[in-house]
């Protein structure tokens, strides 16, 4: 008797084992790869069949063919100029309609701040840049930002399947 409800408790063992393993073989795997200063996460979702990936580097984020450049929400960037690899001066302002226009959720911050603390350009600027330079207003401090690796990266995440419009 003890012999048949052993063998019955370990029958319902291995099936639930079993079945948790089937589950777990359909639940969302994420890999975190690098490239230079970026920091590339997939997300694949066996369940669903969709890739899903963000790309990162510190106060940098990419998303929709657009980098955003952090400097916090209480600063002011709405007179942002910048320069790509010591290049010359140019205003953030004027790509704000392409950046705009890209499919990426547009979210201004408050009336006061729109640029909640970010400046928004388009990918396009930055194909061959190893850095940038941005000055959120005309007294602001001046802050560098590295781009090393993003080229490659974004390579990678064109060859990897993430949609173009991957964001966090």
């Amino acid at each position: 008797m003890k012999l048949a409800i052993g063998r019955r408790v370990l029958a319902a063992a291995l099936t639930c084992m079993l079945m948790a393993g089937a589950s777990n073989a359909l639940a969302a795997k994420t890999h975190t790869y690098h490239f230079g200063v970026w920091r590339i996460q997939m997300r694949y979702d066996a369940f669903t069949g969709t890739t899903s990936c963000t790309m990162k580097s510190g106060n940098l984020n990419y998303a929709n063919h657009v980098i955003t450049f952090e400097f916090g929400g209480a600063t002011v960037t709405d007179a942002a100029i910048f320069r790509v690899n010591n290049g010359p001066v140019q205003s953030a302002g004027a790509f704000q309609d392409e950046v705009k226009s890209t499919e990426l959720f547009y979210n201004p911050g408050p009336l006061e701040n729109p640029g909640d603390g970010k400046v928004r350009l388009p990918e396009k600027l930055f194909t061959e840049a190893a850095f940038v330079d941005i000055r959120p207003t005309e007294q602001g401090r001046v802050k560098h930002f590295r781009l090393d690796g993003f080229p490659a990266a974004l390579a990678f995440m064109q060859q990897r399947g993430c949609p173009a419009n991957s964001q966090d």
